[in-house]
């Protein structure tokens, strides 16, 4: 074969690997984490959380609570939010009252929704000692906008993973400002799909990003002790790491 044409021969097989690989959504590379689960819990219940606090210890797993309605919750909970926090897990940003942003900002300009759902509820955790690095979007909602208003406070922003990709919630490396969970409630991923998760971030050398809300309270925005439970173990069981929010954002 002449010089010329094994170049081109060359080429098309490049052109061809790079259009697999490309198309290939689901692909997920090998990253330069240990690998890992990222656990994620949402809103304002406390209570909840606080009481299953053993079993997150039993496991050793770290957990990054993204709070909304601080401003409302009673002494009581405020008192049980710093024992979470000094359990070792992290307390993050979820909106003063839960708002979706996006509507939000039809009718008000970004400094009001700025000042109304981030700063009256950012500054209330404050003056209590809880300083959140880590802000996570009601419902999944946002847009450019919204994105550089909450990264100018805080080191990432999270989203939900609202496709068949996967691949979407797992993290390779830290540093990343953006996150997207894939959501483990009773309602949400299935336990085969949870347990390929665990399993991939162990050979690929990723971590997963899983999003709960209630611990066995209710049918809604709930998951079930058993399956909380299940991940741990499946988790433990692989050698994976539970890792915080912070110790992956920028």
């Amino acid at each position: 074969m002449s010089r010329s044409l094994l170049k081109l021969a060359s080429f098309a097989l490049l052109v061809t690997i790079a259009t697999i690989g490309f198309s290939c959504k689901k692909y997920v590379r090998n990253g330069n984490l240990q690998g890992g689960i990222v656990l994620t819990f949402d809103d304002n219940y406390i209570d909840d959380w606080y009481k299953y606090l053993p079993i997150l210890d039993s496991f050793g797993a770290k957990a990054t609570f993204y709070v909304s309605h601080y401003p409302m919750l009673t002494p009581q909970q405020k008192t049980r939010l710093k024992i979470i926090q000094q359990h070792g897990h992290e307390i993050g940003f979820h909106t003063t009252r839960h708002a979706n942003l996006v509507n939000m900002l039809k009718n008000k300009t970004l400094q009001e929704v700025m000042h109304k759902e981030v700063r009256e509820g950012l500054d209330s955790m404050r003056k209590d000692g809880i300083f959140p690095k880590n802000f996570a979007y009601p419902f999944g909602q946002h847009n450019e906008v919204l994105d550089g208003a909450m990264l100018s406070l805080f080191r990432s922003i999270r989203l939900l993973n609202g496709t068949n990709d996967y691949s979407k919630s797992v993290c390779r490396d830290k540093g990343k400002t953006c996150f997207r969970s894939l959501n483990i409630d009773e309602a949400g991923l299935s336990k085969d799909n949870i347990t390929r998760m665990l399993e991939s971030a162990k050979d690929h050398s990723n971590a997963v990003v899983f999003l709960a809300h209630k611990i066995n309270s209710s049918p809604n925005l709930c998951i079930s002790e058993n399956r909380l439970i299940y991940i741990l173990s499946r988790a433990k069981q692989l050698g994976l790491r539970f890792y915080k929010v912070e110790e992956l954002s920028r």
